[in-house]
């Protein structure tokens, strides 16, 4: 994917810059809801060229299920913190069709920019939980910034 920066005025390769963790929340089921923002900069000055605002909208795992499930049969108060322990760029090439067959063609394949995103629940109660939460976004879907 080449684009024009509007900075160095040629033609650049984009690369991934480091995803933002706009924000993190998590409700007392234990759901966890946010956003997650990526980035294509200009792989010479690093200036932002396109984005995109991944929504996180996610169901507790078992695990943290289970746990809030204790509670709630004991009668206990509980309340949940989040927070994030760290977030990781992924991308991804598309390399089968929709049948399952072989796209041999580079220019066929579909490019996929996303994240890793690492998150530590604890209870009132001390105890801790870690998830970890991924998704990517098609790069023809990114909007351009300039």
């Amino acid at each position: 994917m080449s684009n024009r920066c509007p900075d160095c005025g040629i033609f650049v390769s984009l690369e991934q810059a480091d995803p933002e963790v706009d924000s993190l929340e998590i409700d007392d089921g234990g759901h966890i809801t946010g956003e997650v923002r990526i980035v294509l900069a200009c792989a010479e000055c690093g200036t932002e060229m396109k984005e995109t605002t991944i929504q996180i909208d996610t169901e507790p795992s078992q695990e943290l299920a289970d746990h809030i499930q204790s509670h709630k049969d004991a009668g206990d108060e509980y309340i949940l913190f989040i927070e994030d322990s760290g977030v990781e760029a992924t991308d991804r090439m598309q390399t089968v069709d929709r049948h399952g067959k072989p796209i041999k063609n580079y220019r066929y394949m579909r490019h996929f920019y996303g994240f890793t995103l690492t998150v530590t629940v604890t209870c009132g109660c001390d105890s801790e939980f870690e998830i970890e939460l991924e998704d990517d976004e098609q790069a023809s879907a990114f909007e351009d910034l300039n």
